[in-house]
């Protein structure tokens, strides 16, 4: 079976840990080639907090 970083989990387990911030930080230099990043932090809580039951839950990945 081959992983592939497209996979929303393998994503999130290459470039969502704090041990691999360095990956993250040259992805997104990789995309934003004009940017030049200091510090990249990892945040691992992700979901917005609902402020009606109604409302639908919102996740941030980036």
């Amino acid at each position: 079976m081959t992983l592939k970083p497209t996979n929303d989990f393998i994503f999130k387990k290459i470039f969502g840990e704090p041990k691999n911030k360095d990956l993250l930080q040259d992805l997104i230099e990789g995309i934003f080639s004009k940017l030049q990043i200091k510090n990249v932090e990892v945040n691992k809580d992700v979901s917005l907090t609902r402020k009606q039951v109604i409302e639908k839950l919102g996740i941030e990945d980036i």
